[in-house]
């Protein structure tokens, strides 16, 4: 019995690859997501931070609704 061979048989499951693809497209969504935030969101929010922190401490809550709405700025 040991020398018999058996054949191997797979058969091809639609749902098993659809995972994989939906899986493939949110990882690449994600990607995208990041690369823009990276490059477009992240360097408007620095600028906004930066002018923030150059701002006294204690005349932030006087200046800054100023300085936002010149800016357009939330």
């Amino acid at each position: 019995m040991a020398n018999v061979a058996f054949p191997i048989h797979a058969d091809w499951d639609s749902k098993y690859y659809r995972k994989f693809i939906l899986l493939g497209l949110g990882a690449m969504g994600a990607c995208l997501w990041f690369l823009y935030d990276g490059a477009v969101g992240y360097p408007k929010k620095a600028e906004i931070w930066k002018a923030f922190e150059e701002l006294d401490e204690e005349t932030r809550g006087e200046e800054w609704p100023k300085i936002a709405e010149e800016h357009g700025w939330p």
